[in-house]
């Protein structure tokens, strides 16, 4: 087994703030042009990251394990993957278009679905980096609290049998 070392908690800290940042600087900038309520376009830009994100670690994960796996390998699993991403993407982007096209401050007709596509996919692109680092944050901080005291305790009681 791998005994890395996990990076320092200010950089994990620092990676799960700037990435929650982001998340709240999007919603901040789909809020108005959509009329949608701040807290709940928060909530569906958190919710299609925090999707995003476990679909992809969850592919890495899979792909990771298997036997006979390269370097730019390209499976069916795969190809469900991309497809597992591209339907959340559009789905959000459906979602938000149909806010965009009830908007006064916005194009509305047939135009709105790609302008809507062309918005999210400019305000996605710059986070996938800040977005990922988020992610490894969220996986190191998970470890170190599986591996602190509390939790080693905690799981040891849940793994003794019960006497009646």
């Amino acid at each position: 087994m791998n005994d890395a070392k996990p990076p320092s908690g200010r950089r994990l800290w620092a990676g799960l703030l700037f990435g929650m940042l982001y998340l709240v600087l999007v919603a901040a900038i789909l809020s108005p042009l959509t009329q949608v309520p701040f807290h709940w376009m928060l909530s569906a830009v958190a919710g299609v990251a925090a999707s995003a994100s476990g679909l992809a670690l969850l592919w890495m994960f899979l792909w990771a394990r298997r036997k006979d796996s390269r370097l730019g390998q390209f499976t069916v699993g795969s190809l469900l993957f991309v497809m597992l991403f591209v339907s959340l993407y559009l789905s959000f982007v459906g979602w938000v278009a149909s806010h965009i096209d009830r908007s006064p401050l916005t194009v509305s007709g047939p135009m709105a679905f790609p302008l809507t596509a062309l918005i999210c996919l400019l305000l996605a692109v710059p986070g996938f980096p800040l977005l990922a680092r988020a992610t490894e944050s969220v996986v190191w901080l998970a470890a170190l609290a599986v591996r602190s005291r509390l939790a080693r305790r905690w799981l040891a009681a849940r793994r003794r049998p019960r006497s009646k």
